[in-house]
């Protein structure tokens, strides 16, 4: 009989003392793309805002030529089409953390709007450190990527690292290529 307490009791324990849900949020001081990202059971649920309208929706990160307009134009008539809210899942078994806020996940929801299919790929979020004469900072960028139609666009977004905030972050985990 006091076996089956003991297991009783442990079983309790463990639930209770259960690791929290991770969840994310990053915001501008002024507010333009937020990401916010909270876990269930078996799903990273992702939400992104644009709080300008999808206008103002950040579709490319790098270097643009005068060559590249006509392409950057027509990721922004697929991207949009995304709306001023997009809410998408990963499956938490295809997601890996490395510590300091820096996790990648693969293989989102597919959906489709209007005739094109979104293949929500990947999230991942970088640290970087940016050093200078006197200063240093950090910036996080947290990228959403997607096929559209076969295509890979993304909405990317740099935030100092302070507009970042994390809660019951996962332990680090070896790079694991083969979750792809």
């Amino acid at each position: 009989m006091h076996l089956l307490g003991l297991f009783i009791l442990s079983a309790v324990s463990i639930q209770v003392f259960a690791a929290e849900p991770f969840k994310f949020t990053c915001v501008t001081g002024v507010p333009s793309t937020s990401f916010a990202v909270a876990q269930d059971k078996e799903f990273l649920n992702v939400s992104v805002l644009h709080h300008n309208g999808v206008e103002y929706m950040p579709i490319f990160n790098g270097v643009i030529t005068p060559r590249d307009l006509t392409e950057i134009k027509r990721q922004a008539d697929s991207m949009v089409k995304l709306g001023d809210k997009t809410s998408v899942n990963f499956p938490m078994n295809k997601c890996s953390f490395y510590g300091d806020g820096v996790f990648t996940c693969y293989h989102g929801d597919k959906i489709k709007i209007d005739g094109e299919e979104y293949d929500l790929f990947a999230i991942h979020s970088t640290l970087s450190t940016v050093k200078g004469q006197g200063f240093e900072f950090k910036n996080r960028t947290v990228t959403l990527s997607v096929y559209v139609n076969n295509r890979r666009q993304q909405i990317s977004m740099v935030y100092e690292n302070e507009d970042c905030a994390f809660e019951n972050e996962p332990p680090a985990q070896p790079i694991n290529r083969a979750r792809r």
